[in-house]
């Protein structure tokens, strides 16, 4: 079973609506891509070293709550 081909009618295309006040020249693809690029590599590194790091404290946490309400009392 295969899905039907998407095709897009270019008489339904309309532009994206801008707030009011701002001028669309203002915008430039080219000052948002090099803003963004460099640190959100940067901040994946560390959003994965601190989900590493809470795993790592929650399991530990766990284990200890486990360890202490059965062999301890």
């Amino acid at each position: 079973m295969s899905a039907p081909p998407i095709t897009a009618n270019p008489s339904r295309i309309q532009p994206a609506p801008f707030p009011a006040g701002s001028d669309a020249g203002d915008v430039t693809i080219e000052s948002s891509r090099s803003a963004s690029s460099a640190p959100t590599h940067e901040l994946s590194r560390r959003a994965r070293r601190l989900s590493a790091a809470m795993t790592l404290a929650v399991l530990t946490v766990f284990g200890v709550i486990l360890w202490g309400g059965y062999t301890q009392g």
